[in-house]
């Protein structure tokens, strides 16, 4: 199997409570021999009034699993910055990643690097299928997609200088909404270039049923797995040809 082409693999993790979700990243990374460092420092306990003046505003500002899970992209962000890595990959623990992950990923970097439209300073890539979404306009031989607004943020990668700039909305603007939503207004600002990953290399867990939320209550229940594979399949099979007939292009 390649190595993965990457600096640096941040897991966002718990320190207790999500044991499952460790055993689970834990053994499908050691399958795709893929070392990484946990970010477990940003827990809700860890949310002091320094840390929360510090990067949040409004209904963030408060001691929140949201706020935690905010937190802890930050720190792999100030981390990036810290130890002079070039880039990374952060992915949160109840992610679930295909066997051909490693040389999916490394092939969309390379392509990012090849492509003139792309550039090559404050990138991001979302990884993953959170809202199934189609690209109309996917072509053979290409993986990279741009886009005004990302999907979760369970599987991404991101340079050196989206790191950078993400943290100083954090410590300038302050992050009042929830992590998708403050990387989109950062992407819409045009400070970070977005890339959808197409098709999707990950799939989040809370997402697709085999985890229950631990943010949002309504992502829970025996039922939400089979409700999952039944959207996914309408989406990848059916939602094109009807796309189709009806003349759609998005």
């Amino acid at each position: 199997m390649p190595p993965l082409e990457v600096d640096r693999v941040y897991i966002i993790h718990i320190r207790s409570g999500a044991e499952d979700r460790a055993a689970s990243i834990e053994r499908q990374l050691g399958r795709l021999g893929i070392e990484f460092e946990y970010v477990l420092d940003g827990d809700v306990d860890d949310l002091t009034p320094e840390l929360l003046d510090r990067w949040f505003a409004g209904p963030m500002k408060q001691k929140h699993r949201n706020t935690s899970c905010c937190c802890k992209h930050l720190i792999a962000y100030s981390r990036i910055l810290r130890d002079g890595w070039r880039d990374a990959l952060v992915l949160e623990d109840d992610i679930f990643l295909p066997d051909d992950f490693v040389s999916g990923l490394n092939a969309s970097l390379r392509e990012l690097r090849a492509r003139t439209d792309a550039g090559q300073d404050a990138a991001f890539i979302s990884l993953e299928n959170s809202g199934l979404k189609q690209v109309p306009e996917a072509a053979p031989g290409t993986t990279l997609y741009r886009r005004a607004q990302g999907r979760e943020t369970g599987a991404y990668w991101l340079s050196r200088a989206a790191a950078e700039r993400f943290l100083a909305v954090a410590e300038g603007e302050k992050v009042s909404l929830r992590t998708p939503l403050f990387h989109a207004t950062v992407v819409q600002s045009g400070a970070v270039d977005l890339w959808w990953r197409h098709p999707a290399i990950a799939e989040q867990g809370s997402v697709n049923g085999k985890f229950d939320s631990m943010l949002d209550p309504k992502r829970t229940g025996v039922m939400r797995r089979p409700r999952w594979l039944a959207r996914k399949s309408f989406q990848r099979w059916l939602r094109p040809v009807f796309d189709r007939l009806l003349g759609r292009t998005g």
